[in-house]
């Protein structure tokens, strides 16, 4: 159900039926059931990247598109990661661009495992069509970053509202 610009009501006018239906109704049931998705996935493999700046987990299987009504968007993520000498970073991607926030920095020993998450706001979206991803970075050159989807399931979900 789409979010439809109210009318402005003018003294003496007499909205119809279908004026109701349209404007208070139907957009009613907009803001009740706002635009929302959600991925639990387990992988058999784990996913790995050197790279300094962000990149997206994956693309096929961690994205999540919403057709939004211009409202904030609230994104969750959750996801086991090491790394095999210093800290991995996870990050949000939405529409090709790296949310504004500082990727989130988990201190890890070498070689061990702990979860990683993060709940942010994104603010200023136009209303339309958005794709959101979780991303992961190396903290510097020579380091592998893992999210280890073989052993716990990404968890990944955004919301409008």
């Amino acid at each position: 159900m789409a979010w439809t610009i109210p009318l402005t009501w003018t003294a003496n006018g007499v909205p119809s039926e279908t004026d109701f239906n349209t404007h208070i109704r139907d957009n009613l049931n907009a803001l009740k059931t706002p635009a929302f998705g959600q991925i639990f996935t387990a992988s058999a493999g784990n996913y790995s990247t050197t790279a300094t700046t962000a990149v997206p987990i994956d693309t096929a299987n961690l994205s999540i598109t919403l057709t939004t009504y211009g409202g904030n968007i609230e994104c969750h993520c959750q996801v086991l990661m090491s790394a095999n000498n210093g800290s991995p970073r996870l990050g949000l991607d939405y529409d090709g661009t790296a949310w504004a926030g500082t990727a989130i920095t988990r201190g890890i020993a070498a070689g061990a495992a702990a979860a990683v998450a993060y709940t942010v706001f994104v603010t200023g979206l136009a209303s339309g069509s958005h794709t959101f991803r979780p991303t992961f970075l190396s903290p510097v050159g020579g380091v592998t970053s893992y999210v280890m989807a073989a052993s716990a399931p990404a968890i990944f979900l955004c919301r409008e509202g």
